[in-house]
């Protein structure tokens, strides 16, 4: 069945499942855990001193003296403005969660410290949307793809709603109205068991052990119309006489996935008191098993004729497994603290093109296929930069912060990398309950294609996307 995906953004078109575009998105690790760290540009590793320190590096539990329950939601906006054959687009989506909760038990001990906690975070978050529309003058199409490049199925279904004669040549040669939406939905669901101990005066380490399950749904609606009347008076189909008078086709490709994960996180963290701490943390690689469910339905509009709609849509319909594996992760911190500012930053790296493709059933080769990701994609540094600061007499904290995600892509503009602006401010009741509050803005660009012909990019697109993210966290420490 023909693929479609991005090559950078939600939606370009491939034979081939299990893309590059599907292992740079499993190998996102998302941004959001804590609306303290959050208005710190997420500069948390080498801070790290409460429950959140099970997202960022669980040695920074050891810090943690007294029982703390933690709960937290965020309100999502990704916005997304396409240009596509001169015309310009925009589109957006939304969404509320719940998604954030931790439980932090100190155990009393003569020396040192030892901490115990368990937290659940919903991150990533999959959530995207993507709309074009143009007037693409080229002499191809999204259907003479399909019958290019497409296997049989693909043949069958385009013959199946009056586009193409039994040899599977059709009439529609480009010039056509094309439009498409694409959307993307679902998340990680994370639970984390943490462990952490002071090992010596003001050395604390920790592990992470990472249970992760989720769902990815991608859904796309593909239309082609003969806007300029082209093929009104043209057989499309060589042996139907009644494949004339074509309006316009739809396509509605979709596929989900059911995902399970589990990783490791060991983590290490020195403080000079009151002055700096100093953080490092290493992710083991991440195990994804992945069943994924792919189903094609589409109808033809025409001026002479009804709808012509796919017969037998279960005929489009499959089911497999596959395997992902995400190599290690690695991050060093600092943070410092004077006059009541805390400034913290970290670098992280991660070479993307280590992901690894696998069959569990051995039924399948995916040797061509990592190949291709050790071909298209990099080793990235991120980097993050955050500040806190307690103002004076008051039970008042200010945050902001800068961070990036940068593109796992090989040759790729600076633009193509994520950037985003945090700020923040907490507020402490009773010495007991905290309530955090963070903003988030990201900015980046994208393209893609909306199918290729000839392994050539012919309807192309160009996005301009920005993210906007309110996150609350509360805590209450007994």
């Amino acid at each position: 069945m023909i693929r479609y995906i991005c090559i950078i953004t939600l939606c370009a078109i491939t034979l081939f499942g299990q893309t590059t575009y599907d292992a740079a998105l499993l190998a996102n690790r998302g941004y959001f855990a804590n609306a303290r760290a959050l208005g710190m540009g997420n500069a948390f590793t080498g801070v790290s001193d409460d429950a959140s320190a099970m997202f960022f590096n669980p040695a920074g539990l050891g810090l943690v003296k007294r029982f703390e329950v933690t709960g937290g939601f965020d309100y999502f906006r990704y916005t997304n403005q396409s240009e596509f054959y001169g015309t310009s687009t925009t589109d957006k989506s939304n969404k509320l969660s719940l998604n954030q909760a931790a439980f932090v038990i100190p155990i009393p001990t003569l020396r040192g410290s030892l901490v115990f906690g368990l937290a659940y975070d919903c991150t990533p978050q999959f959530t995207a949307v993507q709309h074009v529309k143009g007037q693409n003058s080229s002499t191809t199409s999204y259907t003479q793809a399909l019958l290019a490049f497409g296997n049989q199925y693909d043949q069958l279904m385009v013959r199946d709603i009056g586009l193409a004669d039994n040899k599977n040549v059709t009439g529609l040669k480009g010039n056509l109205l094309q439009e498409a939406t694409y959307l993307n939905s679902g998340a990680l669901h994370n639970w984390t068991f943490s462990g952490a101990m002071e090992v010596a005066p003001n050395l604390f380490v920790g592990g992470n052990l990472v249970l992760q399950s989720g769902s990815f749904k991608r859904t796309s609606n593909i239309s082609e119309n003969d806007a300029l009347g082209i093929y009104t008076n043209t057989l499309l189909a060589s042996n139907d006489p009644g494949s004339d008078g074509f309006i316009q086709a739809t396509y509605t490709p979709y596929y989900e996935w059911d995902i399970t994960g589990i990783y490791g996180k060991f983590g290490l963290l020195y403080q000079v008191p009151k002055t700096a701490r100093f953080g490092f943390t290493v992710e083991t690689p991440k195990y994804f098993s992945i069943e994924e469910s792919d189903y094609f339905d589409a109808v033809t509009y025409w001026k002479y004729n009804n709808p012509l709609y796919l017969q037998s849509p279960s005929d489009y319909t499959y089911k497999y497994k596959f395997d992902v594996t995400i190599p290690v992760r690695a991050t060093i911190a600092a943070s410092g603290t004077f006059a009541g500012l805390t400034a913290s930053g970290e670098i992280t790296w991660m070479d993307y093109s280590g992901i690894e493709f696998s069959s569990p059933d051995g039924d399948y080769n995916y040797t061509s296929r990592n190949q291709q990701i050790k071909n298209e994609l990099q080793e990235v540094f991120d980097y993050n930069l955050g500040f806190e600061y307690t103002v004076p007499n008051s039970n008042m904290r200010v945050r902001a912060g800068y961070f990036t995600q940068n593109t796992p892509y090989k040759n790729m503009p600076s633009g193509y990398d994520k950037q985003y602006l945090t700020f923040g401010v907490g507020f402490l009741f009773e010495r007991s309950i905290t309530l955090d509050i963070a903003y988030l803005h990201g900015w980046w660009k994208e393209h893609g294609d909306m199918y290729t012909y000839n392994y050539q990019p012919v309807a192309r697109f160009t996005s301009d996307i920005t993210v906007t993210n309110v996150a609350f966290s509360m805590h209450y420490r007994f």
